[in-house]
């Protein structure tokens, strides 16, 4: 990922500067949905140590207005939590204050900027369910945009072109297809981003479908384009062919599992073991376990809202957990 190429430049530049960053390689390379392997988790690893540990105000602050604690911070949390809030900035602000939270050293500037972050993310969400309900009822209207094309192609005119990629995300692991959409307005080019699923490379088909675009970039998994307004219906023709191609020897989609286990093997002791695997993320999946003959005894809301379930379980042979 990009900001993997800038810590090694810098790294060769500036060497002792350069370890200080890896709290920040850590974010950019989990918020880029980057595939885990090799050096990248590597560095992603040693990167989550140092952001643990962080002496940035700016990320202390984050934690702190979202309810982290620092010392337990793992890849899901920056994909979930801080990605998200850092995101808000470039896509509903202005992103050079995410460089200013990052680098400040005042504590009252890092509470000032966390707290406009907190604002803007609760913006964001609000904006994103606006969006994902427009497409939803788009493609409610018109099914078609999903039953006839192996990818999924929206446009909508109010759609802010900064939030439609995470959306975009949303729908595609709901549909089962890459999922484009496409904002549109008045006088200007339509901005469009895109998330796609396994085994399709979205940068590939986009550059297939080159001549109806008037720009893009970015990696299999997601990507960004211009295009003009009149021609993204002949460019999600064109882009289903493309994606159809790549699909067209792949098998349905299954769920693999890793491995069986008992029910008095399910501990805390496990969990632990299972996480030294980490970090986990594309290309590093965690693994799935299966539990054979479970049922449900127990149901019961608990938290202070009733927003979290307790389930108790029991197997065949009557040994239960909770």
């Amino acid at each position: 990922p990009g900001v993997g190429v800038a810590y090694q430049l810098a790294r060769e530049l500036a060497p002792t500067a350069a370890s200080d960053t890896l709290d920040l390689v850590a974010i950019g390379t989990v918020a880029d949905v980057a595939t885990l392997i090799g050096d990248t988790r590597y560095l992603v690893q040693r990167g989550l140590d140092a952001l643990r540990s962080t002496q940035r105000l700016g990320l202390q602050a984050i934690c702190s207005a979202a309810g982290l604690q620092p010392s337990g911070i793992t890849e899901e949390q920056i994909g979930f939590v801080i990605g998200p809030r850092l995101n808000a900035l470039g896509r509903l602000a202005d992103a050079s204050l995410g460089v200013e939270l990052l680098t400040t050293g005042s504590p009252t500037r890092a509470q000032i900027l966390a707290a406009e972050v907190e604002g803007l993310n609760a913006r964001r969400q609000w904006l994103s369910k606006q969006v994902l309900d427009s497409a939803l009822g788009l493609v409610k209207r018109e099914p078609s945009l999903i039953e006839d094309h192996s990818v999924v192609v929206l446009s909508g005119e109010t759609w802010p072109s900064g939030i439609v990629g995470t959306v975009a995300g949303r729908l595609a692991e709901r549909f089962g297809k890459p999922t484009v959409l496409i904002s549109e307005a008045p006088d200007r080019l339509a901005r469009g981003s895109g998330r796609s699923v396994q085994d399709v490379n979205l940068v590939a088909a986009l550059t297939e479908c080159a001549a109806q675009l008037r720009g893009f970039g970015g990696h299999a998994g997601a990507a960004g384009f211009s295009i003009e307004p009149a021609k993204i219906s002949q460019f999600r023709r064109a882009l289903s062919r493309a994606v159809a191609a790549q699909i067209v020897d792949s098998p349905e989609p299954s769920l693999q599992i890793d491995g069986n286990i008992s029910l008095p093997e399910l501990t805390l002791s496990m969990a632990r073991d299972l996480g030294r695997l980490a970090p986990f993320g594309q290309g590093n999946p965690p693994p799935i376990l299966a539990i054979s003959d479970l049922h449900l005894v127990g149901d019961t809301s608990i938290g202070r809202a009733a927003e979290h379930r307790r389930l108790q379980v029991e197997d065949g042979q009557g040994r239960s957990q909770t």
